[in-house]
């Protein structure tokens, strides 16, 4: 196994958690999604060192509270990386752009955040692939 200093950094976005928490699906394309995230989750954490950040923590915390308290266990043992003024800075900026909706702050902070784990040689997991308003 890899040393943590020489893996790639994963961060871990919110929907990661839902998907290995949520009841299985009758929608094909979201019961693979579900698939695929626990497949991935099984050995994610021998691959990468896995981190998440506080932005993370507050929408797993949303919801059920019994869905809550799963996805808040599966959270308990990752890092949680700083939410920098740099990384605020930036998800403003992604908002003043347009490049996500304006009630996407959330998701704004979560791109910002991202980026500056993946400008270090890391990578983010997510399914959010677009922030269209469900266009």
């Amino acid at each position: 196994m890899e040393s943590s200093r020489t893996q790639s950094s994963v961060y871990v976005e919110t929907t990661i958690f839902s998907y290995l928490t949520a009841r299985p699906s009758g929608h094909l394309v979201t019961a693979a999604h579900q698939r695929i995230t626990a497949e991935w989750w099984r050995t994610a954490a021998v691959r990468y060192r896995l981190v998440s950040s506080a932005v993370v923590t507050r929408e797993a915390r949303a919801g059920n509270a019994a869905m809550a308290e799963q996805r808040l266990v599966l959270l308990a043992d990752i890092p949680l990386v700083e939410v920098t003024r740099e990384a605020n800075e930036r998800a403003r900026a992604l908002l003043v752009a347009g490049l996500l909706p304006a009630d996407a702050g959330a998701d704004a902070l979560h791109v910002a955040v991202a980026a500056s784990i993946t400008l270090r040689h890391g990578t983010c997991a997510t399914w959010r692939a677009q922030w269209s308003g469900g266009a």
